[in-house]
């Protein structure tokens, strides 16, 4: 069974058919359709696929598909007519599927759907302002984790700070979850603040909005506690994130993040959940200054519990990047491979990094690939380039690395044809352009 529809990419369409669930094919179909649904936002929950999608008649809304045409269809119109609710930030909890509308610029409500009209209801109007204009990024990025059967998020208040919801998918059940608590921003991938929210062991972890204090909850007041207090903080000098704890990631059910001590510049940390557990894993720049003893990471992502992360550093006059993983020990902290030096004509950046049938999939640009997609299985002789997708120098610039039951499925950019999908098993006669 298939199912075909349009995405827009890049001011282009693109068919593509889903089977089972699996984008299995996309060609250019030129500029979309009025009556093309535009979908976004693909989540799946128990085989069936939600988007937010467009129709003519309805604006952009929710929809969903069991992968046949009949099966697709327009779950409610919540801004009825031709108005859209614009669906976005969709969340899979325990089953359910959690998103946000919009209302204004400055508001959003927080609904939830089982997949049918009835049981798509709104549980809270939350406001949401712009972002400071000390930032002077785009805008602050809305953020939704599960945490077993209960889901957190961050709510403005009048003060521009962030506070910590939940929900249990109730409306009585969305509450904030201790007063006085505010999130810490930081800046993400796609130039804008997000609160940094993560699970680590069915525990929601989070710094202040002050970036001085670690903290981590179980959804209940008194189960929202300091893990640690005294993280120096100077985060808005220049307007810069100095010392700001950055990149919360769980591996190895540790959180891992990034911090700049005025003693050790920007390295490594651990936690595991308490003051005496919350440490410094290894000073890999030596010295104290924060721009010169300060390490850069680039990315962070877990694979079999051992954490893997890219620095980028300048030796001499060499700029490169390296791979390396942690298992949460000084002596644990090592080099995987260096991935080589780059000019100033290519400069080299990490855009992603995920795992995937137990490998690590990043991509990297360097002097003689350009932007490409590598994997690695922890060792130096299994880091590499895993196909040399627009041959020399040339740039497919891989994004969007998503797993899909052990696949890795990205999009490349194309100069004649715009945006393609492609899967990877790690191999190169496996990793094929997606026609």
């Amino acid at each position: 069974m298939k199912l075909s529809l349009n995405l827009l990419w890049s001011k282009q369409a693109y068919h593509f058919t889903l089977i089972c669930g699996l984008v299995i094919s996309i060609h250019n179909q030129g500029f979309a359709q009025a009556n093309s649904l535009l979908p976004q936002s693909l989540t799946a929950i128990n085989n069936i696929i939600y988007f937010s999608g467009f129709d003519k008649g309805s604006g952009r809304e929710l929809w969903k598909s069991d992968g046949t045409s009949s099966g697709t269809f327009l779950v409610k119109d919540i801004f009825s007519g031709v108005t859209s609710s614009n669906p976005m930030n969709f969340t899979n909890v325990n089953g359910t599927l959690f998103f946000t509308v919009n209302i204004t610029r400055e508001r959003f409500e927080l609904w939830k759907s089982d997949g049918t009209s009835a049981g798509t209801v709104k549980l809270k109007d939350v406001s949401l302002a712009p972002s400071p204009e000390q930032y002077q990024l785009n805008q602050v990025a809305i953020t939704l984790v599960a945490v077993g059967k209960t889901l957190f998020f961050t709510a403005n208040n009048s003060s521009l700070s962030y506070d910590l919801w939940k929900s249990n998918g109730t409306v009585t059940g969305t509450i904030e979850v201790k007063k006085g608590i505010e999130v810490a921003v930081s800046p993400n991938s796609n130039s804008r603040l997000s609160p940094e929210l993560v699970n680590v062991n069915n525990l929601l972890y989070f710094f202040s909005a002050s970036g001085k204090q670690l903290w981590k909850s179980d959804g209940t007041a008194t189960g929202t506690v300091l893990v640690k207090d005294g993280f120096t903080n100077n985060q808005f000098s220049n307007q810069e994130f100095i010392y700001h704890p950055l990149k919360l990631t769980s591996s190895g059910g540790m959180l891992y993040f990034t911090y700049g001590s005025k003693e050790n510049g920007r390295e490594l940390w651990k936690s595991d959940g308490t003051n005496a557990g919350t440490i410094l894993v290894k000073d890999i720049t030596q010295g104290s200054d924060y721009y010169s003893a300060s390490t850069n990471f680039r990315g962070m992502h877990d694979l079999n519990g051992v954490l893997y992360f890219i620095i980028s550093s300048t030796k001499g006059n060499i700029e490169k990047n390296e791979l390396w993983k942690s298992n949460g020990t000084a002596s644990g902290t090592v080099a995987v491979k260096d991935l080589g030096p780059v000019t100033n004509e290519f400069n080299s950046y990490v855009e992603s990094i995920k795992s995937a049938g137990n490998k690590l999939f990043f991509t990297i640009k360097n002097s003689t690939y350009g932007n490409e997609l590598w994997k690695s299985d922890g060792t130096t002789a299994g880091t590499k380039l895993v196909k040399d997708i627009k041959s020399g120098n040339g740039s497919s610039s891989p994004r969007q690395l998503t797993n899909a039951n052990g696949v890795l499925f990205f999009v490349t950019e194309n100069e004649k044809n715009g945006s393609k999908l492609w899967k990877s098993d790690g191999t190169l006669q496996g990793t094929v352009n997606i026609r």
